[in-house]
């Protein structure tokens, strides 16, 4: 096979993996005993949801009594850090018909910030243009009440502001109600991770790097699939109003961004009664604590403490597969026709919740609920407290996979030809990404290769490229490297001495494609369910540092691979993530450091800096530290900021004061985060 074919295929496959593993990179409940659900407080649940309760009607000490049902038996303790904790009282009724939900929020909220609170807002994700456009019906409020009176209160995009007739003071507590109906937007078929939509999406945006900053004010598309439907299925994530915390300078957005997330909240509490027909199964963050039902239809009530969010997930059509993990109830979800994943699906989280749970401490939570799901966009996963989406296209077989059998010329042998064969189906895929088949390398109409739509793109890849020709010398100073040769060496990180790449060695540095494709389920399930430690225990500063939580986050991933496939599959998203940055490089931005707001990131620089670069630096601390400088480092971190927000270092100092070699911990950190 002629080399410079060999070199396209190799770029075609290294550019797509990069675009794919850009984007993977985020019920059975146990009841109560018997004397504790048929308490005062479940029995009169319905009342207790008509706005009529005031700030002192004890409702807040009953429910207090409850938060430990939602906590493993070992962790019931912690149940006392969140006594004064927001209290969410949610009444959902999912209208199946008109595809809406009716709700109504009830809020019990303590002040603790040390300073008088005048106003309340909220924010209501699920009235953001990117989902009232689809749905043409904007949230419809049809009371508002604070401590039993009606309260004025202005409703603009997703802010929701209330302001209060008498000034809330230190300690004092309030109790806002809220009635709404919400239209739920239809979840796209054919629009996750591993569609050719988002396959395009994505590709799309290597040549878009603008910044959220300079989006500004650009529709969002990022509702993703956490609120809508499609089929007979409906998810309800955000389906409510969520507190901005008052007297916080760090809010949550008040729209939806066109990357990274929303999240940043306070740890809450919940108690949630959800009406549905009887035939329909329900997938919650939290616990089952009572349930009734009369006439085909089911009441069910759910409790979750110390949470940041809280979801359903509703279908008819849902298997259910359950498994104890130590004190932890595990429940999969998955539609009917992906049923044959549900055991492996267990088996993944079992392995990471294990992994996690010895690495990073006891996560509190006693149920975990893992549903697989449309997402629209980008994502390979979402993350709720107490429960994580896995997006159903992971388990879909499209036509364009990878096809370790496609080469069937029998001309070549060896890790060479191996790595070439490999690469067909994801160049296919690419070629119908880009309107051209490149099979082979880039051909013309008549079959043969020829610089075509692919070499142009690929070729002005590189900054200084002549005019995207791989064929003459490009423009960035290294006049020795011919185009193709400047591509692998950009995407693989340099070239020889003498200007050429050696493709043996290259070969060496790639990363087992079709290994990673197997394990990019369990990579997706690990990621989202290191997410219960690094977002819902120690909350996220999604705008101001998203590095905190993703980078962690996708690298524990990697470590969850490491303990269930061995050190290899490790190294695999290890050579992936060195590629993915080298990618951003070559567009300019690949020194900018992790630590930036989200604001001054591009889409793909978002991608490739705080999810491959951050897990990169992850890597080399915990070689230069040990393991056990690095893990007891994460787990005082974890146990020190429980329920709280992230400090801006994160874990470093904690991982630092457990190191011998402080100075070099503080050289790598200013080399990776501070850009020193």
């Amino acid at each position: 096979m002629d080399r410079s074919v060999k070199k396209w295929r190799i770029i075609s496959l290294l550019l797509l993996s990069a675009i794919l593993f850009i984007l993977g990179g985020c019920s059975l409940a146990e009841f109560i005993p018997k004397e504790t659900a048929q308490s005062s407080f479940t029995q009169g649940w319905e009342n207790r949801t008509d706005s009529s309760a005031t700030a002192t009607d004890g409702t807040r000490s009953e429910a207090n009594l409850l938060l430990e049902r939602s906590f493993i038996p070992s962790a019931k303790n912690l149940s006392s850090l969140l006594q004064k904790a927001p209290l969410y009282r949610l009444s959902l009724e999912p209208q199946t018909d008109k595809k809406s939900v009716r709700g109504e929020m009830v809020l019990s909220y303590v002040n603790r910030t040390g300073k008088e609170i005048k106003q309340l807002d909220f924010v209501l994700y699920v009235n953001d243009g990117a989902i009232t456009k689809k749905t043409n019906q904007p949230v419809k409020i049809s009371e508002v009440k604070v401590n039993g009176s009606p309260a004025e209160h202005n409703l603009e995009g997703t802010l929701l502001n209330i302001p209060l007739k008498k000034p809330l003071q230190e300690k004092e507590e309030v109790q806002v109600s809220i009635a709404y109906e919400a239209a739920l937007p239809e979840i796209p078929e054919d629009g996750g991770m591993m569609s050719s939509e988002s396959l395009m999406s994505q590709l799309n945006m290597m040549f878009d790097q603008r910044t959220e900053e300079e989006k500004e004010g650009d529709m969002s598309t990022h509702y993703g699939g956490f609120f809508g439907y499609q089929g007979d299925l409906m998810i309800l994530g955000y389906a409510y109003p969520i507190l901005i915390p008052p007297n916080s300078e760090e809010k949550p957005p008040t729209r939806l961004p066109s990357m990274g997330d929303i999240s940043r909240f306070e740890a809450s509490n919940y108690l949630v009664t959800v009406k549905i027909p009887s035939d329909t199964t329900v997938a919650s963050s939290g616990v089952l604590i009572d349930k009734k039902e009369e006439n085909g239809v089911k009441t069910l009530l759910y409790q979750g403490t110390g949470m940041r969010d809280f979801i359903l997930a509703l279908s008819p059509s849902f298997e259910t597969f359950t498994e104890k993990a130590g004190e932890h109830e595990i429940e999969v979800y998955t539609p009917k026709e992906l049923k044959e994943n549900g055991e492996n699906l267990l088996q993944y989280s079992r392995d990471a919740l294990t992994t996690f749970e010895e690495l990073f401490g006891t996560l509190p939570y006693k149920k975990i609920s893992v549903v697989v799901s449309p997402i629209y966009g980008a994502a390979g996963g979402m993350e709720f407290s107490g429960l994580v989406i896995i997006d159903d296209s992971l388990f879909k077989k499209e036509e364009t996979t990878v096809d370790a059998a496609s080469d069937n010329s029998g001309k070549d042998s060896g890790n060479a030809s191996k790595e070439a064969g490999r690469s067909d189906g994801l160049e296919a895929l690419l070629g119908e990404i880009l309107g051209n088949s490149t099979s082979g390398g880039p051909q013309g109409s008549n079959g043969e290769s020829q610089n075509g739509t692919i070499e142009d793109i690929l070729g002005g890849l590189i900054h200084g490229s002549s005019n995207g020709d791989p064929k003459k010398e490009n423009g960035s100073g290294n006049n020795n490297l011919s185009g193709l040769d400047a591509l692998l060496g950009g995407l693989l990180g340099g070239a020889s001495g003498d200007g050429s790449v050696d493709l043996n060695a290259l070969l060496g540095a790639m990363p087992d494609m079709e290994q990673m494709m197997a394990l990019m389920p369990e990579m997706v399930v690990a990621h989202e369910l290191a997410h219960q430690w690094w977002y819902s225990l120690v909350g996220s500063r999604s705008l101001e540092a998203p590095w905190l939580d993703e980078s962690i986050t996708q690298y524990s991933g990697f470590i969850a691979l490491e303990r269930s496939k061995g050190v290899k599959a490790r190294d695999d998203f290890l050579k992936n993530s060195k590629m993915t940055v080298n990618v951003i490089g070559m567009f300019g931005n690949g020194n900018q450091p992790i630590t930036l707001p989200l604001k001054k990131y591009s889409e793909l620089a978002y991608a490739a800096l705080i999810y491959e670069k951050g897990a990169l630096f992850y890597h080399e601390l915990r070689q230069l530290v040990g393991d056990e400088a690095f893990f007891s480092g994460l787990k005082e971190y974890a146990a020190k900021n429980l329920f709280q927000l992230a400090p801006l270092e994160g874990p470093i100092p904690y991982i630092k004061e457990k190191a011998k070699n402080k100075e070099e911990v503080e050289a790598l950190v200013n080399q990776w985060l501070r850009g020193n």
